[in-house]
C-alpha cells in the first residue's frame, strides 16, 4: 500500500513493504489513517544523510506506537507499550536514496530498543552503517525532487530546520496497475478507485478487458487501440 505525503516543499509517495514488515507497516499506516502525522514537521534534517519526522512535539524525542495511542484514548484503563521490537530484515538495506525506515530508539532503564512513530527518509545512497540498526519498511517511489529540496533545507546546529517543513496532508492510496501493451501506476485516494476505473473505461483510446481488486491493488487488464 502507498502513502502520499503532501509537504510544504513538495510531495512524496511511499510504498510500504507490508509483506516483509507487517507490524511496522501496520503501525505506520494506521498512524497515517488517524492523521497522527498530519501538520507535523520534519524535526531533524542532516544533509546527505536523512530527514526525520513522526514526533508531534517536534523535539525529536517524542514517539508513540498506534497501539499505545489507542490505549491512551480509551475510556478503559487499558495500556500498551509505547514502542515495539524492530523488524530488521537482512534483505532490506539503506542502499538507495529515498529508503524509508522506522527510527529505533534506545531502551530506557534496561528495556530493549524499540520503535514507534518516528521515521526517516534517506537523502543519499549506500548509508550502510544504518543497516541492522534501523528497520527499513518502505521506499519513496515518487518525489525525487522533494528529496533534493529536503537535502537543501537550512538547519541549525542541532539539525532542526530553520524554517518548519510541514506535512500538510497524508493520503492513503491504492496503486492502479494497468497491464496489457503497457503499464503505469496511478496514486489516487482510497475511495476513488471506482471513479478512476470509469474514467479509464471511458477513454476512446483504451480497451479494458477486465478488472478486479486484489487486496489494495486494482488490476486493470487492457490494451491501447
Amino acid at each position: 500500500m502507498s502513502v502520499l505525503l503532501e509537504t510544504s516543499v513538495s510531495d512524496l509517495v511511499i510504498d510500504s513493504e507490508v509483506e516483509t514488515c507487517p507490524k511496522t507497516c501496520e503501525n505506520f499506516l494506521k498512524l497515517c489513517k488517524v492523521h497522527y502525522y498530519t501538520l507535523g514537521t520534519f524535526s531533524h534534517i542532516s544533509k546527505g544523510f536523512f530527514a526525520q519526522a513522526g514526533d508531534p512535539s517536534a523535539t525529536g524525542t517524542g514517539r508513540e506506537s498506534i497501539w499505545s495511542l489507542i490505549a491512551s484514548q480509551s475510556l478503559s484503563n487499558a495500556s500498551a507499550p509505547r514502542c515495539f521490537s524492530p523488524e530488521l530484515h537482512p534483505g532490506l538495506k539503506h542502499t538507495h536514496k529515498g529508503t524509508v525506515s522506522i527510527a529505533v530508539g534506545s531502551g530506557a532503564q534496561g528495556m530493549r530498543r524499540g520503535c514507534a512513530s518516528q521515521f526517516f527518509v534517506t537523502l543519499s545512497d549506500n548509508i550502510d552503517f544504518l543497516n541492522g540498526e534501523h528497520a527499513v519498511f518502505g521506499h519513496v517511489v515518487e518525489g525525487p525532487d522533494t528529496l533534493d529540496r529536503l537535502n537543501d533545507i537550512s538547519v541549525g546546529p542541532n539539525g532542526r530546520p530553520l524554517e518548519d517543513v510541514q506535512i500538510r496532508r497524508v493520503v492513503m492510496t491504492i496503486r492502479f496497475l494497468i497491464l496489457g501493451d503497457w503499464s503505469c501506476h496511478l496514486h489516487l485516494p482510497h475511495n476513488h478507485y471506482l471513479l478512476a476505473l470509469r474514467l479509464w473505461m471511458s477513454l476512446e483510446t483504451a480497451s479494458v478487458l477486465f478488472a478486479f481488486v486484489v487486496g489494495h491493488h486494482l488490476l486493470i487488464y487492457g490494451t491501447l487501440v
